[in-house]
């Protein structure tokens, strides 16, 4: 589950820049996933 989560977090954090401006919600809580993996 921690390595699912981690690969989620990078994934959004990686596709930020044109996901906020179509899923600015979603980006956000991938980043928190991303950040609270940290």
């Amino acid at each position: 589950m921690s390595k699912s989560q981690f690969s989620l977090g990078k994934k959004g954090k990686e596709t930020r820049s044109p996901r906020f401006d179509l899923n600015p919600s979603k980006d956000i809580l991938a980043q928190a996933d991303y950040e609270f993996q940290s």
